[in-house]
């Protein structure tokens, strides 16, 4: 081969070629490819076999630097993945292709001139592709880089889109947890137990796939607080379903007991109070389930009472539960003895701590009291078992909330001990607390109800009318906000106990707020009810009662007498009916109120002399009905002024037998002896001047003890009336008698005007007569004295009468009333023409007076 073969060979095929894959490796960051070198050596050996010498030297050359370059390429194309050293090759390599081209350069101008300029024009066009190339890479490094700023957004995108996935994921499942709790807590509410087990079931695995812990000693899961908690609150659904339920709530409530002893081991173990509370759900297992477990409970109750340990709540609470099984197994005897024993070992406690020890007081120190309570009321021992509950009630108030079922429990069996005990004082006090514990729960509840009636009935019983009247119009309300009271029996009894205690009370403004509304109970009892059944015919007698008590004596005549052959009537004429005889009673009453109708007081004589016999004969001559009826009857003869010798025995028994029954200043002991003394002095029951005398001088007596009792008395009350009644009669009496009486007589009568003026009782005054009757007892006395001292005598001094001294220890003072403005220069005026007295109450009605000065 020629030299120019070579070299047209050289410039022409290898060289094109060996430049190109030279320009492949640098869009690379490469120098030399595996390729390139074996055929620039290949190019070395065929000039070396031409002996052209020059060229192979220049090759070498040329390969030096090519393999100088690739070396400095390939150091740095351990760290191509840094910017920076990438652009120092990139220089480096544009350096050393510099220095190629100088050499090619250098090398070409040796060649004949023509193939130079074609190497010259081939390099030309290799280094415009190599600049070509140049930029392309570095817009491809530029997109490289924009790429790869995408890919990183994209990235951190991803991994955002992940964290809030993850973030719902957790949202849902808490969510999931959350219906699911709902759902077994409703059914729990709903009693539905086996489908709130299964719910707590579904929660206990879901928390569990949510905390995904696992114990690496073990391989067991490590459960929450809250997992424990659903386990609990499965326990108790499994208790809840029954007999069948028990081995396995048993199984459920011991295991979680000793996963809550390790749990919390840190702060107690089996006695944190998590523990305990297991501890209690195991226990209350086993007692369910016969009296084998119920022996193993007890064993372990009593270590800890006797053996363990333990603070002093937890001795007690476990202390109280042993009684309680004890209890629970028959073992009565044994369970007092316990419950004894925590009660007493509370009482300790209180006395030797103080009054700041009774805040910490365990509830079931309390719950051991009110068991031993129990006990003693079921046995029959109230007075014990009451002793015991009032000191139970009076710590529960302290130390557990307001109005706790517990105490109400035992405020409830208090009561019913005070009850027995007929205690009637703080039955009503508890009566009272309870109703008002109810009525904040419940309005118009049953026991709400149930317990205000019984305490206006004790109210009553205990004649505390006033407050027993609030209680049953409470009572009355209440019961008639469903339905009409008119037409319900209970409502009916409650608005006629109103009525009763309005009654009871014995004051016109009382009568008067009564009638009207007792009138409608007659009425829709007539209507709604049977016309003569009991409790109709009781509405109609206090109706006829209280329309008498006001002066309507027409009226109630009509009403009683009704009542009084209805009653009769129903119980088979049987006229020693207590209800007949009360009925008779008032009847009598009411015909003797109407004095000036015709025949109506021989009527009233005759109905009060058959009732007075035949309660006589029920209900004993020393019953006070039957001397309150007796009263009416001498009033009745007075009235007629019939047989009045005979009556002087009557009266005289009746006063007696309410001196023995009854205190001396009692308005019905005053009332017979007035009425005693108004027989007595009466001018139709003497028969001669002597016997008329004596008796003016046995009724100045009795007249005087009333008198004498007129400071021990409350001014203007009804017995300290019935006292001035007895003096002003003592007056009349006196100065009948004349003499040295008259004395007397003038001091009495004085007194009395003075009395009546300041506290205004209850008589009508006018026409002067009161002051006449004292003017006339002045002039018989100045008259008397002068016969006394005789015609043209000395004057000696009259032996005056001296006032019987009364002790004042037992005085009451004497209070003005309001609004008294009367003056003795003219004092009120007293009509003897109608006196009927217009005070009133209880049924017995005053007209001595009338009698005693009727001859004024």
């Amino acid at each position: 081969m020629s030299l120019q073969d070579i070299i047209s060979h050289l410039t022409t095929a290898q060289m094109r070629n060996q430049l190109s894959e030279l320009n492949m490796s640098i869009q690379g960051y490469g120098c030399v490819n595996s390729s390139l070198l074996p055929q620039l050596l290949s190019i070395k050996e065929e000039y070396t076999k031409a002996n052209l010498l020059s060229y192979s030297e220049k090759l070498d050359i040329l390969l030096g630097a090519i393999d100088n370059t690739g070396t400095s390429m390939e150091r740095s194309e351990t760290h191509d993945h840094v910017f920076a050293d990438c652009k120092v090759v990139q220089r480096r390599f544009l350096s050393k292709l510099e220095e190629l081209e100088q050499r090619v350069t250098d090398f070409t101008s040796r060649i004949p001139c023509t193939e130079c300029r074609k190497v010259q024009k081939q390099l030309s066009e290799t280094q415009a592709i190599l600049k070509k190339t140049i930029e392309e890479h570095q817009l491809k490094e530029a997109d490289f880089t924009i790429k790869v700023s995408d890919a990183n957004e994209d990235i951190q995108h991803e991994k955002d889109q992940f964290s809030n996935l993850g973030t719902e994921l957790h949202r849902a499942r808490e969510k999931l947890e959350e219906a699911l709790l709902y759902r077994a807590r409703k059914y729990q509410h709903e009693q539905k137990y086996r489908d709130a087990e299964e719910e707590y079931l579904s929660l206990i695995k879901l928390r569990r796939e949510i905390l995904g812990r696992i114990n690496p000693c073990t391989d067991e899961t490590v459960d929450d607080t809250q997992i424990l908690d659903y386990r609990y609150e499965l326990a108790e659904t499994q208790i809840k379903q029954g007999e069948e339920k028990y081995p396995v709530a048993e199984k459920t409530a011991y295991e979680l007991y000793q996963t809550k002893v390790k749990f919390f081991s840190e702060n107690g173990g089996e006695d944190a109070s998590e523990s305990r509370k297991s501890f209690r759900q195991w226990c209350r297992t086993l007692q369910l389930q016969g009296n084998e477990k119920k022996c193993r409970v007890e064993q372990m109750y009593r270590d800890i009472w006797y053996f363990k340990r333990v603070d002093r709540l937890w001795r007690l609470e476990n202390g109280f539960k042993l009684g309680f099984v004890s209890e629970e197994r028959g073992e009565i005897f044994d369970a007092q003895s316990q419950y004894r024993r925590v009660w007493g070992e509370r009482n300790k406690v209180v006395q030797g701590d103080g009054e700041s020890q009774i805040k910490e007081l365990n509830g079931f120190a309390c719950a051991a009291g009110h068991q031993l309570g129990s006990l003693l009321y079921d046995e029959g021992n109230y007075e014990e078992a009451a002793s015991i509950l009032q000191e139970v009630w009076s710590v529960q108030k302290l130390v557990l909330p307001e109005y706790d079922t517990k105490i109400t429990t035992t405020a409830e069996l208090l009561r019913t001990s005070y009850f027995y005990l007929k205690d009637l004082a703080k039955e009503e006090e508890l009566c009272l607390w309870t109703w008002k514990v109810y009525k904040k729960e419940e309005t118009d509840s049953a026991k709400t109800l149930e317990r205000l009636k019984r305490l206006a009935d004790i109210q009553f019983i205990r004649r505390n009318f006033e407050a027993a009247a609030i209680s049953y119009k409470e009572l009355w309300k209440e019961r008639s906000k469903k339905k009409s009271w008119k037409k319900d029996v209970q409502s009916l009894h409650a608005n006629f106990r109103y009525c009763r205690s309005l009654y009871e009370q014995g004051q016109p403004e009382k009568y008067n707020e009564a009638k009207p509304i007792i009138k409608e109970n007659w009425e829709a009892r007539i209507k709604y009810l049977e016309k003569d059944s009991p409790s109709t015919l009781e509405s109609g007698h206090i109706y006829g009662v209280i329309l008498s008590r006001l002066g309507s004596y027409a009226d109630a005549d009509k009403v009683l007498k009704e009542v009084w052959i209805a009653r009769g009537k129903i119980l088979e004429k049987k006229e020693d009916d207590i209800q007949t005889l009360n009925s008779g009673h008032e009847y009598g009453v009411a015909l003797l109120g109407q004095t000036e109708e015709a025949g109506k007081l021989e009527e009233a004589r005759h109905v009060l002399d058959l009732t007075f016999k035949t309660r006589q004969r029920v209900l004993g001559e020393s019953h006070v009905d039957t001397l309150e009826t007796g009263h009416e009857y001498i009033m009745a003869r007075l009235e007629l002024e019939q047989e009045l010798p005979g009556l002087e025995e009557i009266a005289r028994d009746i006063y007696e037998r309410r001196l023995k029954a009854l205190p001396k200043n009692d308005p019905r002991t005053l009332s017979s002896g007035l009425a005693y003394g108004t027989v007595v002095i009466h001018p139709a029951a003497a028969e001669t001047t002597a016997l008329k005398e004596k008796g003016l001088k046995n009724g100045a007596e009795i007249f005087r003890g009333l008198w004498i009792l007129r400071n021990e008395l409350v001014p203007g009350s009804e017995a300290h009336t019935i006292a001035l009644e007895g003096g002003f009669a003592l007056a009349i009496t006196l100065r009948d008698l004349g003499g040295e009486n008259l004395e007397e007589s003038r001091d009495v009568i004085d007194e009395f005007v003075t009395k009546v003026s300041k506290h205004r009782v209850g008589f009508v005054l006018k026409n002067d007569s009161l002051n006449q009757t004292k003017e006339d007892i002045h002039l018989k006395l100045e008259e008397w004295e002068k016969v006394k001292k005789g015609p043209g005598q000395k004057q000696t001094e009259v032996k005056r009468y001296k006032k019987p001294e009364i002790a004042k220890k037992d005085m009451t003072p004497e209070k003005d009333l309001e609004g008294t403005n009367f003056e003795l220069e003219s004092p009120p005026r007293y009509d003897y023409s109608d006196i009927s007295h217009a005070h009133v109450k209880g049924g017995r009605r005053f007209r001595f007076l009338k009698h005693i000065a009727k001859n004024i």
